[in-house]
């Protein structure tokens, strides 16, 4: 599991809630968030950064574990989407450039001869309000198309 933008590390517990046997990077900037990823999860690897995330780091794992697949992904930060911030400013924020290093990790990742047998699941959490273009971008970095999910349902 490499859980990107990981809050508290609630993508990790959920997983492991559901009897999922992982390995996780943990990738958070807020030093508050992480520090309480930390303390409940201390044999997760825990990282400050999306950004600092490489593909080939994860080459010595992938060489001495056999791994099913990779679950990639995480929920962005909104608040340059969001219908609620009335100064929105779509991909113009830099906060909604994030998800790129989401294509950047997935494709560095595809690219190891040790990730070849594996499954790579990508996904990007994030909120159905933000603006068509920004929607049309993150589809092109995904090659995928949206699927709406009612969080209350």
């Amino acid at each position: 599991m490499v859980d990107l933008w990981a809050g508290i590390g609630g993508l990790c517990l959920a997983l492991l809630a559901l009897g999922v046997h992982i390995y996780a990077i943990s990738a958070e900037s807020d030093p508050d968030a992480r520090a309480a990823s930390q303390a409940t999860m201390p044999n997760l690897v825990h990282i400050d950064s999306v950004e600092a995330i490489q593909g080939v780091d994860l080459r010595p794992f992938l060489q001495r574990r056999q791994v099913r697949g990779i679950i990639l992904g995480g929920g962005s930060p909104c608040q340059g989407n969001s219908s609620l911030n009335r100064g929105r400013k779509g991909l113009r924020d830099p906060r909604s450039q994030q998800p790129s290093h989401l294509q950047r990790i997935r494709d560095e990742i595809m690219a190891l001869p040790e990730a070849g047998h594996c499954e790579i699941i990508t996904f990007l959490e994030n909120v159905a309000s933000m603006p068509q273009t920004v929607c049309d971008q993150y589809s092109a970095w995904l090659g995928t198309q949206p699927v709406l999910i009612d969080a209350a349902g």
